[in-house]
């Protein structure tokens, strides 16, 4: 039942794109802001204890919903509400759709509107950034990819409704967190229960740009990123992310060319998708999913 409504969420994404502002969320800013505050004033590891509250706290009416429905009309009622809930844990941008509109900029020559395609990728907005404006914006696709798309997948597949939206809300937790550093030093504490969750699906993502792209190229600049990192186990998955995908098309991006990596960036995304949609419905057929 997950693997259709997952096919039926993705095309709800690429249908429905007039409603995609209706996935900013900006209704849960005030969960988020008592959360702030309550871990601001929490001494210890009791800041960490509320941020995980926080974090899942949304997640427990789903879960209820979706286990109350079960079996409802032939499994309709459940589907219907995963197909939904998978719809609003995505994004809250397409970025398919999104790279589509940068290269279509460049192409004719709209400088200003790829670049501010480009600063919304890497989410720049004078405050705060979840992708860090050093990284190039072919980094930064790879980065987005895992925290919009691939990431809800994982933890919808694993756990339903509840895990895709529980990701969805730790991601929007952290991001404004740091966006309005309400958090102060707590912060940490929430990039780390981030860290946690994105810690699987980001090795996983990175093994699957090696597939979809260059296997070698990809795992070389891996290894290499491990090699010369001292960054913590949980900071660690963006970079990982990074480095697989960039060094997955490197033999597709001429020197110098920006469109070329943009296109190359975005056919490994459609290829990764791919795979992940066949791979899910292998192992749904074989029982190995729900």
């Amino acid at each position: 039942m997950n693997l259709i409504a997952l096919i039926i969420g993705l095309v709800l994404e690429r249908g429905l794109s007039r409603l995609l502002h209706l996935r900013e969320l900006h209704w849960l800013d005030d969960w988020f802001r008592r959360g702030a505050g309550w871990i601001r004033g929490a001494p210890g590891a009791a800041g960490t204890v509320i941020a995980l509250v926080v974090m899942l706290l949304p997640a427990v009416p789903v879960a209820w919903i979706a286990w109350t429905f079960g079996d409802a009309l032939a499994g309709l009622a459940y589907l219907a509400f995963a197909a939904a809930v998978l719809f609003f844990s995505l994004g809250p941008q397409d970025l398919l759709a999104q790279l589509k509109d940068w290269l279509e900029a460049r192409e004719r020559g709209d400088e200003a509107s790829a670049e501010a395609i480009g600063l919304a990728i890497r989410e720049t907005d004078g405050q705060a950034h979840s992708v860090p404006t050093r990284w190039t914006l072919e980094s930064a696709i790879f980065v987005q990819a895992n925290h919009r798309v691939f990431g809800v997948i994982f933890w919808f597949m694993l756990l339903g409704p509840a895990g895709a939206w529980t990701y969805r809300v730790t991601d929007l937790f952290r991001r404004y967190m740091r966006a309005t550093g309400e958090g102060g030093r707590s912060t940490e504490q929430v990039e780390m229960l981030f860290g946690l969750v994105a810690w699987i699906p980001a090795r996983v993502l990175a093994l699957s740009y090696a597939v979809a792209g260059s296997f070698d190229d990809a795992f070389e600049d891996w290894r290499a990123y491990y090699q010369r990192t001292s960054a913590s186990f949980f900071r660690a998955s963006e970079n990982i992310v990074s480095a697989a995908g960039v060094g997955a098309i490197r033999r597709r991006c001429p020197e110098g060319s920006s469109i070329a990596s943009v296109q190359a960036a975005y056919d490994l995304l459609r290829r990764t998708l791919y795979i992940w949609v066949t791979i899910i419905a292998v192992l749904t057929l074989v029982g190995w999913t729900a």
